[in-house]
């Protein structure tokens, strides 16, 4: 049990420190590429060039996270979480440094190649996931992922706060610069404490050859396999309704509502409070006391009714109010759906199949991002309408499925 409590620590304050990192760099995004003053975009570029490049751009990010998660949890499966995690984390370090030299530099193809790299190396979280599996009994396996989201949600406080400091600080010219050298540090320390503190928490091996295109292997099984398969749908929509809501809201606040870097940063920072709260005092309340599948159903609709409110608030206060309920619907969803899915498979597969649902977000979020450009250019509004549309079909099709 001590061995095991040593294990879920050093991988949550992994998991705090990595999305620390990330949480730093969505409220820079539109800023870096919509902005007349942007460090890597000349002030002739047109809005629509803009706007296509700040949809590729998590385009890219999204597609690394595709390619990435399920070659680095099939690695894992095979070879040990702490050596693939370790390196990846290292990797994520190099892409923050390699984003800093571009503001440098002032070039968007190199910026937008470290979003790639960034992608694909971006794996704590599934690999995290398969490690509290590894040592969690089934009866306790959804609790113990509620402590990685809660872990999630500290760095996403966090790391939005910091964003706004650098900010606030170094101001516009070379807050971005500060930004991403926080990111490339925090990166760094996590890459050492896996490395040094952690030990690895999958005794049984799999057998299975690695392929470097295992992203098909692994979406055929969580798409057709029977026991995860629709199970992956209702991921697929909801990822589809989420992801279209959290890279389009920051265009929408600081276009409709006139925010600021800074201040899209302290939204981030209520959702990532929003989760944590969720984590904390509301979730494990309901997972002692509902099944599982009754929990997704309550949460997606939920996450329905609060993105129809960001579509019809023309307040800004309303929008506030919309993000923090979505973010606590969407914790609730996510959490019930990795428990749903680990314990529809094997011991052996827990890797595969978590590298599997980071496939399906990526997959999610990098089709949405690819057209995001030109629902942006319609307008904010119209990418929510789609998340809207997604989450009320995973609501219709997880009541008709028995």
């Amino acid at each position: 049990m001590k061995k095991n409590n040593v294990i879920i620590a050093v991988v949550l304050v992994a998991i705090v420190l990595d999305t620390m990192g990330m949480g730093l760099i969505f409220p820079l995004m539109p800023d870096l590429f919509l902005s007349a003053h942007s460090p890597i975009l000349q002030p002739g570029v047109s809005i629509g060039t803009r706007e296509f490049l700040y949809g590729f751009s998590l385009a890219l990010w999204a597609g690394g996270i595709f390619f990435g998660s399920p070659f680095l949890g099939e690695l894992s499966d095979r070879f040990g979480r702490r050596w693939v995690l370790g390196s990846a984390l290292g990797l994520v370090a190099l892409s923050y440094v390699f984003s800093y030299m571009s503001l440098l530099a002032g070039s968007a193809g190199l910026f937008l190649a470290s979003r790639l790299l960034n992608g694909f190396f971006s794996s704590s979280f599934p690999l995290a996931q398969a490690i509290i599996i590894d040592i969690s009994p089934e009866a306790v396996r959804a609790r113990n992922l509620g402590w990685v989201v809660l872990a999630a949600s500290i760095g996403f406080v966090f790391g939005p706060l910091v964003s706004a400091t650098a900010y606030h600080f170094a101001g516009s010219a070379h807050g971005s610069e500060w930004t991403f050298l926080s990111a490339a540090v925090l990166a760094t320390l996590n890459t050492l404490s896996i490395f040094c503190l952690l030990k690895d928490s999958n005794g049984q091996r799999s057998k299975r050859p690695i392929r470097i295109l295992s992203v098909i292997t692994t979406c055929k099984f969580v798409f057709l396999d029977k026991r995860v398969a629709f199970l992956t749908a209702i991921f697929f929509l909801m990822q589809m309704g989420w992801g279209a809501y959290v890279q389009t809201i920051p265009v929408l606040l600081s276009s409709h509502f006139g925010q600021t870097p800074v201040e899209v940063s302290f939204f981030y920072a209520l959702i990532g409070f929003s989760f944590l709260s969720m984590t904390l005092w509301l979730q494990p309340f309901l997972l002692k006391r509902f099944p599982l599948r009754f929990l997704t159903l309550l949460g997606l609709t939920s996450m329905f009714i609060f993105i129809l409110l960001s579509i019809f608030g023309r307040d800004l206060s309303v929008q506030w109010i919309a993000g923090f309920f979505l973010a606590s619907s969407d914790c609730l969803v996510y959490t019930c759906l990795m428990a749903l899915f680990s314990n529809a498979v094997n011991s052996d597969e827990q890797g595969r199949v978590m590298g599997g649902a980071g496939a399906v977000f990526g997959l999610t979020w990098g089709i949405l991002a690819l057209f995001l450009g030109m629902l942006l250019h319609v307008s904010p509004l119209l990418p929510i309408i789609v998340a809207a549309v997604a989450t009320g079909f995973s609501v219709i099709l997880l009541r008709i499925n028995k």
